[in-house]
């Protein structure tokens, strides 16, 4: 058994294909590969309201902070780089963390470019980015949830 395909972590679609031998039944001991496609839907996926809420609520305001300013950012089609961030190397555990959760939550997703990499946002970022952006007009019409 052996694999066959690409393994890109930065692609959107990642495709693997795993060629397994079986004998058919019936037949002289042959082996016919057969070809078995993964696709990976984690692009597409959305979370339910309820999952956004709870993880939102996990979020400290430096890290929605962060996630705000990388919005700024992918506005422009460039994406958020952290060490051009202020003051990144006094706070970088904070950086670090902050960025970590947002990635591991689904929210900013990290593309290698060269030397930098920057994270632009996913489709659960733009959910997270529309709670927030709700929070805020709540907020300003004096009514926080």
């Amino acid at each position: 058994m052996f694999l066959k395909g690409t393994l890109k972590t930065n692609l959107v679609v990642h495709k693997v294909v795993k060629v397994i031998n079986i004998k058919k039944e019936g037949q002289n001991p042959g082996n016919i590969p057969v070809q078995v496609v993964y696709k990976d839907f984690n692009a597409d996926l959305k979370y339910s309201p309820e999952v956004l809420h709870f993880l939102r609520k996990k979020l400290d305001d430096f890290t929605i902070n962060i996630f705000i300013q990388a919005v700024r950012e992918n506005k422009e089609h460039r994406g958020l780089v952290k060490t051009r961030l202020p003051n990144y190397h006094s706070k970088r555990k904070k950086y670090d963390a902050a960025f970590l959760i947002l990635e591991y939550q689904g929210f900013l997703d990290k593309k290698e470019d060269g030397t930098a990499t920057p994270y632009y946002i996913t489709i659960r970022g733009i959910q997270l980015g529309q709670l927030i952006q709700g929070e805020n007009k709540r907020k300003d019409e004096g009514g926080l949830k």
